[in-house]
């Protein structure tokens, strides 16, 4: 008997995700946004600047290796229209929570060397999100509505994440499904009820060949 595999992609099994292992490459910072645009009537350069993709990927990155998932899932790309990168929690201008509700709301991405306790309320006003860290653990907060918004799109990192997890489950089905299949011996003898135990554990896309059924003598 000889056991062939065709090739044919297998579903990983349900429920399975690794993201620990998940190759972090350095995240650019960039933006097409103009400085020219206000927040809150301030200049945006009074602020840091608009945030880019890699910006919220790498607090989104951390976030989800701490166990936090998104609270939306969009199916579009990441715009980041009203994501700011802030330089400077501490020196940034007030910002007045009445004019920022709604869709004149702005959401902040403050560096990790910050932390989130000391300046979290200055800029959680209106309906902002702020993202950021507490001791080197991510975190979010708003106040309008109290559960934070952490939103994930087509181009953000978690997409990458499950596609790892999808390989890593793919790979170790693989592996399990060969290691039962060369248990099958074409040199051994078994009865019906054996051999289909036996194939019972060998995935449906594998090829079974060589087999011969005798009647007992």
């Amino acid at each position: 008997m000889v056991l062939k595999n065709p090739g044919l992609a297998l579903p990983p099994p349900a429920g399975y995700c690794s993201i620990m292992n998940i190759e972090k490459k350095p995240l650019k910072n960039r933006s097409n946004r103009t400085p020219r645009e206000l927040v809150d009537g301030h200049p945006i350069t009074s602020i840091g600047r608009w945030a880019s993709l890699d910006d919220y990927n790498r607090w989104l990155r951390d976030y989800l290796e701490a166990g936090g998932e998104p609270t939306h899932d969009y199916d579009y790309k990441w715009s980041g229209l009203t994501f700011c990168y802030v330089k400077n929690p501490y020196t940034m201008p007030e910002l007045n929570g009445n004019r920022m509700g709604g869709a004149d709301a702005r959401h902040f991405i403050v560096p990790k060397q910050y932390n989130f306790s000391t300046y979290a309320d200055k800029l959680a006003v209106g309906n902002n999100t702020v993202y950021g860290w507490e001791n080197g653990h991510p975190v979010a907060t708003a106040r309008h509505p109290l559960t934070p918004w952490v939103p994930a799109y087509l181009d953000t990192v978690d997409k990458i994440i499950a596609q790892k997890a999808e390989q890593e489950a793919y790979a170790r089905y693989m592996a399990e499904a060969t290691s039962h299949a060369k248990k099958i011996s074409p040199r051994k003898i078994y009865t019906v009820q054996e051999l289909v135990t036996l194939l019972a554990w060998v995935p449906e896309d594998f090829w079974v060949t060589g087999v011969r059924v005798t009647p007992p003598k």
